[in-house]
């Protein structure tokens, strides 16, 4: 039977919070990181083991993510075994990827120390998903193409049922539990305060957003999408930004077509599953880019060709 909370977890119990990506996650980690003591008093370890410090995308445990996605040497999983040998409580580990095409379940199976573990992962409603990571990887990773390759190039993250099968079928159905991203359904209102709920988390955390996960608007995403692609200087591109600036506008990046598609092909398998970790019918019925308009900058060719011109000029 499938959890709607992890209220009742055993004592020893690993905890893997997977995601998705943009739910989140920055301001989990950090805050976890930054209240390993209130979390130690209240039987709970974050790990240090693979754990990467940056508090811009979250202090995260990269290093175990990216051992178990390659399958190389696992020097931060024996750091990891060391680690909880000589902790009674229950541990944390986080990264988005956990819950992603990325990991195979069964490599983190055979990684883990002989513990239970346990699933947390959210999800987002697919248009504010695409939305909102093309954006993020368009201003942090200098990705160059338009907002429909990258959903093709990510359609297998909004497979959710397949992700979701797969945990399920190496640690069992009790075991994995998926929560709505949205505000309404969000114990508390926010992601934070939904996931101590989630896991009775018994310690006075201060919250620590994630620093530098704000959005960009559409026109600062077009200024940093073809500065990307000419290889323009970052002190260029942010001058052009700063000149070609909007306010953050109500519009998506998205044509009518995509978020059709995006919809049409992923919302209802969202709901359901979310339907069967216990959320209530009509779950991410609210979206913060689906009902929006287009910019009209992404449809017009002569848009980026001015921005080139001002980003050599």
């Amino acid at each position: 039977m499938r959890p709607t909370d992890l209220l009742d977890l055993p004592p020893d119990a690993i905890v893997v919070h997977g995601g998705m990506h943009k739910t989140g996650s920055s301001a989990i980690q950090n805050t976890l990181q930054a209240n390993r003591g209130a979390l130690a008093e209240a039987g709970w370890l974050y790990p240090r083991a693979g754990l990467v410090d940056q508090v811009a995308t979250g202090h995260r445990h990269r290093t175990l993510m990216t051992e178990a996605r390659d399958n190389i040497l696992h020097p931060s999983w024996r750091q990891l075994h060391a680690e909880v040998d000589g902790w009674h409580g229950r541990v944390l580990i986080s990264h988005e990827n956990f819950f992603s095409p990325q990991i195979d379940p069964l490599a983190v199976a055979a990684l883990m120390p002989d513990r239970p573990v346990y699933l947390l992962a959210y999800l987002r409603h697919p248009v504010d998903y695409v939305e909102s990571c093309y954006r993020e990887w368009v201003r942090r990773w200098k990705y160059r193409h338009g907002i429909r390759t990258f959903y093709e190039s990510r359609r297998d993250y909004l497979d959710v049922e397949s992700l979701r099968d797969a945990w399920e079928a190496t640690f069992g159905a009790d075991r994995v539990l998926l929560r709505p991203y949205e505000r309404d359904r969000l114990v508390g209102g926010t992601v934070l305060s939904d996931f101590v709920a989630t896991l009775g988390l018994d310690a006075p955390l201060t919250p620590v957003p994630g620093l530098a996960n704000e959005s960009l608007s559409t026109s600062q995403t077009l200024v940093h999408l073809v500065a990307n692609r000419l290889a323009a200087r970052a002190s260029r591109r942010d001058e052009v930004s700063a000149a070609l600036h909007r306010p953050l506008q109500p519009r998506r990046i998205a044509d009518d077509g995509l978020v059709d598609e995006l919809t049409d092909r992923h919302l209802g398998a969202f709901r359901e599953v979310l339907r069967e970790h216990g959320a209530a019918p009509g779950a991410l019925a609210d979206s913060a880019f689906a009902d929006l308009p287009a910019d009209a900058l992404f449809a017009d060719p002569a848009a980026p060709r001015l921005v080139a011109e001002l980003l050599e000029a």
